[in-house]
């Protein structure tokens, strides 16, 4: 569970992993993805994220939890 209380990510990154699924629990946060374009999630949305997309991170609720799973547990996340 990560409740999202940092600054936005809104440089473009990738994660090197296998799996990545985010699942909202409580407020919104919008995405851009390479090619894909722009989308907000809400309480209650799910997003299986394409291994080693280029993405960023626009802006999110003050209120933002939401579960991350990931394969594997610890990756590395790459600046574009």
């Amino acid at each position: 569970l990560r409740r999202q209380r940092q600054m936005c990510i809104r440089d473009r990154h990738l994660h090197k992993l296998d799996f990545q699924m985010v699942y909202i629990l409580k407020g919104w946060v919008t995405f851009e993805y390479e090619g894909q374009g722009t989308f907000t999630f809400r309480e209650g949305d799910s997003v299986l994220q394409p291994p080693k997309i280029s993405h960023r991170e626009i802006e999110h609720s003050e209120d933002l939890e939401l579960l991350e799973i990931t394969s594997p547990a610890n990756f590395d996340t790459e600046a574009m």
